[in-house]
Formats: C-alpha cells, structure tokens, sequence
C-alpha cells in the first residue's frame, strides 16, 4: 500500500518537478506487481487499494500490465483464491481492462510475456513506471528479455531477495540493479 501511495504521491504536481506528471496529465504508462499468495495478507486489500487510488487519480487508463500472486514456488491456495477475488472484485468494480490483469499462478508465461511487451513499447516520450509491490523474480524474468538499453523505465519499490530459501531464483538487490541499468 505505502509503495502505491509513494509512486502516486510522486505523480502529483510538486513546483517545478520533473517526472510522470506535467501538472495536467500523467505522462506514461503503469506496470503494477504483487504478491499476495504466501508469507502475508496485506496484499489482499491493497492490491484493490492500489487500483482504486490509480481510478480516483485519473490514471486507471494508463495502467498497462498488473500481475499478482507472484511467490514461486510457494503458495497458499486459500490466500492466492481470495487475493484473485479482491483483484478481480476491483476490476469490476473500477471498470478496468481485464485482459491486463495477470494471476502468476495460473498466467505465468503471459504475465512474463506481457511485462516484456510493455517495456519494448516504451520510449522516452511515453514511459513506463513500475510499481514493485512484491518479490523480483516475475519482474526480473519479464525485465530481461526485454530491450532495455533505452531510457524508458522507473522503478518504484523494495528491492529484496525472496524470502524463501528454496525458489527458484533468488536475486540480490546489486544484481537486480545490475540487471537494470544494462
């Protein structure tokens, strides 16, 4: 909740600051990832917290790829199934483009995919800013089949290592920065 709030508070019309937002319009576009299946709940309700924030601040349109339930291996099914509900129960409720919504669960190879999508159609001109509100592992493996030799992306977010021993990937925060300054 408090990642979605910092990126949004980072939007907002600030004097003379550069960024996302010119002062009438959000420039760019969103990428949004969350866990929400294994280790804590909160999830649950900020994932639907997030969107509504984006819906109230006009940028509902400008949210291009959310994916969520992102713990791999692990995961709780009763958590994953009521995380899945409050997403979706947002979406409805928000009016939000379902085809952009990814469950890593049962949509991963597309959620992957669709982070690198959204990375390779950016340009200076129309950014991408994603928001990390989770483990790096799903981020990790869409940012890096992706073009990302341009200036086209913000990060907002923790940067951890995962928090279980026996994942399949588990990153440092020096490589992942590594990884995305290439």
């Amino acid at each position: 909740m408090f990642l979605c709030a910092a990126a949004l508070a980072a939007a907002l019309p600030l004097s003379a600051r550069s960024g996302p937002f010119d002062g009438k319009q959000f420039r760019g576009r969103i990428a949004y990832s969350a866990d929400g299946n294994y280790s804590d709940e909160d999830d649950w309700a900020s994932s639907p917290v997030a969107l509504a924030l984006m819906a109230e601040f006009g940028v509902k349109d400008r949210l291009v790829h959310f994916h969520y339930n992102n713990i791999l291996p692990d995961t709780n099914p009763a958590w994953e199934k009521q995380h899945d509900t409050s997403v979706r129960g947002a979406i409805e409720r928000f009016g939000y483009n379902p085809a952009i919504f990814y469950d890593c669960r049962r949509q991963f190879d597309a959620a992957v995919n669709s982070i690198a999508k959204v990375i390779n159609e950016s340009s200076a001109d129309n950014p991408l800013y994603f928001v990390l509100a989770g483990p790096m592992e799903v981020p990790f493996l869409g940012i890096h089949p992706a073009n990302t030799n341009k200036p086209l992306m913000g990060l907002w977010g923790g940067m951890r290592p995962e928090r279980k021993k026996n994942a399949k990937i588990s990153l440092r925060t020096t490589q992942t920065k590594q990884l995305i300054r290439r």
